[in-house]
């Protein structure tokens, strides 16, 4: 699928979603007001906000985060609110392309934003999970809290990586 067909798709999961955008690269980066974040860097918490706030990060830009893992560039974003929604494949690599974070407004005085922890594993970590078995592997790593958010798939159609999250414990 070209890359502008997904980018279209991508818009209008998001507008259906209730994410009204002009365009998916203009998903807001927040950090102040206006000024996008610097590359490797999680966004900056807005008090003031009354929308949800949206910030894409590449694989580089997790990496960079976590001092070397996507896992803990994730988490970066998870102690800050932030949840995973949506993981983008790159067409030609198979890899992951773009993840997706949002996190409703501000909380009210006094109240904290949910923290949030992220996994990601491949099939085979899931197979060796359940002594060989991918369901078995799936359905133990649900009893440890984990919910399943996305699945990305390679370039030939095969399962890519599995993202999963539950609350900061």
């Amino acid at each position: 699928m070209p890359r502008t067909i997904c980018g279209t798709f991508l818009l209008v999961f998001l507008m259906l979603t209730g994410c009204f955008l002009l365009a998916p690269d203009a998903i807001a980066q927040q950090t102040a007001p206006g000024t996008p974040p610097i590359m490797g860097t999680p966004p900056t918490d807005n008090p003031n906000s009354t929308t949800w706030q949206y910030v894409r990060k590449d694989e580089g830009e997790l990496v960079s985060m976590g001092g070397g893992s996507v896992e803990k560039g994730m988490n970066l974003l998870g102690d800050m609110g932030y949840e995973l929604f949506i993981v983008t494949s790159a067409i030609d690599s198979g890899k992951a392309g773009y993840h997706f974070f949002r996190r409703p407004p501000c909380c009210p005085p006094g109240m904290q934003r949910p923290r949030i922890e992220y996994r990601r594993a491949d099939s085979g970590e899931i197979t060796k999970e359940g002594n060989g078995s991918y369901q078995d592997g799936l359905n133990k790593i649900d009893t440890s809290r984990w919910e399943l958010v996305t699945v990305t798939s390679t370039a030939q159609g095969a399962v890519g990586f599995h993202y999963f999250m539950r609350p900061k414990q």
